[in-house]
């Protein structure tokens, strides 16, 4: 086993005597097998440890056993401790990617910190089987079903090769000592339960499953690698840079008989998942936008918009054909298209809008300086001339503090300003007896 551990680090130019690895340890029988490769192949390394504070004295003793071991094979040893149930609530994820964000992160420090040559993680085949799996419930594409890869940035999994029996033979042959989580039994982790469930099912059913999968995932890496080739020269086509906006030409993707899928692999490296491409291409709503944790992608009639968040939140452009509730500049907005027969409410601070003076898309952003508009009812001395006036002028008179000026947007049509939501519409756009449809705006 550990002349082919040797044969893997050379294949992927790993093989470096003078080079020192950082070696994540739980304490469990993968990352001790893991370390031991490392001592049994004369490689230098080092072990870093991540207690999270979930099993209180086991977590104590875990992390004890593996400063032990550390001696025993005279490496550096860095141990890191952290309440990994306040992150979770903290970040509000799951307390498996709490765990996984923090020793990675860890991890990294260390490996800058130290120079650290590799960050290398004690992942065999039974662990990348499973890993796949995990991506095929939740919806993937074929990155999912490559599963994990051996070399990725600074992180190695030299040990995705051997299965879990593998592993079992090594360390009875070298007699090697290890902790046993006990939460691993448990079931009610996703993860948990393909491992213990399904797939020991599965084996029962197909004794050859896991071999044939391993060959599966190999298949699907290589057939991953022409796959991004040809999306590659398709984002030629389909997608346009405009400034550090990315416009995707969605009418000519669909017109040659492109959809989902392809427009998946054009975006998800931005963070959207499946479900959100599918939702704002069935929808057909321009205006109807999506969002992940640093981008936003708006539709427009022949676009997909992609932005980023930060600079989107200024200005985004609406098409409203029904009721719908945005977010501008940390303010939560209704908006309703109303036809007759409507009451018109009185309260002052709503928008109510002849739809049929309306040019669309409608956009809404902060209001700046220069920006005028015509009050609703203003007039020139004793004329019936509407009186044009500042939107700065207009929060002077109205004594709006500097603080919610900021956060106060305005709706445009055609370039003009039909109103400042929350406080006045524009003459120009008002509601009168012969309107028929109306827009009505409100901040709830």
């Amino acid at each position: 086993m550990t002349e082919l551990f040797i044969k893997t680090l050379k294949k992927l130019g790993l093989f470096h005597p003078n080079s020192i690895t950082l070696i994540g340890v739980s304490g469990g029988l993968d990352s001790m097998v893991l370390c031991h490769l490392y001592f049994d192949a004369g490689l230098p390394f080092a072990i870093a440890h991540y207690n999270y504070k979930l099993r209180g004295e086991e977590s104590e003793a875990d992390a004890e056993f593996v400063k032990e071991r550390a001696r025993y094979y005279k490496v550096a040893f860095h141990l890191e401790t952290a309440n990994t149930e306040k992150y979770a609530k903290d970040h509000k994820v799951s307390i498996q990617e709490a765990a996984r964000d923090l020793r990675y992160s860890f991890f990294e420090k260390l490996r800058i910190q130290h120079k650290y040559e590799w960050i290398a993680v004690a992942h065999h085949r039974d662990d990348n089987i499973e890993t796949v799996f995990q991506n095929i419930i939740k919806g993937t594409g074929i990155d999912g079903l490559s599963g994990m890869q051996m070399k990725r940035d600074k992180i190695i999994r030299p040990m995705l090769e051997f299965s879990r029996v593998d592993l079992l033979g090594y360390v009875s042959r070298y007699n090697l000592q290890y902790r046993d989580d006990s939460s691993n039994k448990e079931s009610k982790y996703e993860r948990n339960y393909l491992r213990n469930e399904i797939l020991p099912t599965i084996d029962n059913w197909q004794p050859s499953f896991r071999n044939v999968m391993q060959r599966n995932i190999a298949n699907w890496q290589e057939m991953a690698v022409i796959y991004k080739r040809q999306i590659k020269d398709l984002k030629k086509k389909y997608t346009e840079q405009r400034g550090i906006d990315l416009y995707i030409h969605t009418k000519r993707l669909l017109d040659d008989g492109y959809g989902k899928v392809l427009l998946f692999e054009l975006t998800n490296e931005y963070g959207f998942n499946p479900t959100q491409v599918e939702d704002i291409l069935d929808k057909h709503e321009s205006g109807k936008q999506i969002l992940s944790e640093n981008y936003r992608m708006i539709r427009d009639r022949n676009f997909l918009i992609l932005t980023l968040k930060d600079e989107i939140e200024d200005s985004i452009e609406y098409i409203f054909d029904k009721e719908e509730s945005i977010t501008h500049l940390g303010k939560k907005i209704r908006i309703k298209c109303l036809s007759q027969p409507f009451t018109l409410d009185t309260s002052g601070n709503i928008l109510q809008l002849d739809k049929s003076k309306l040019e669309f898309p409608l956009m809404i952003r902060s209001w700046k300086q220069g920006d005028y508009f015509y009050p609703l009812g203003m007039t020139k001395g004793n004329s019936e001339k509407r009186c044009k006036k500042k939107v700065s002028d207009y929060f002077i008179d109205k004594k709006v503090p500097l603080h919610e000026k900021e956060k106060t947007s305005i709706i445009l049509s055609g370039g003009k300003i039909c109103g400042i939501i929350g406080y006045q519409v524009d003459d120009r756009f008002k509601v009168q007896p012969s309107t028929q449809d109306m827009i009505k705006i409100e901040i709830i």
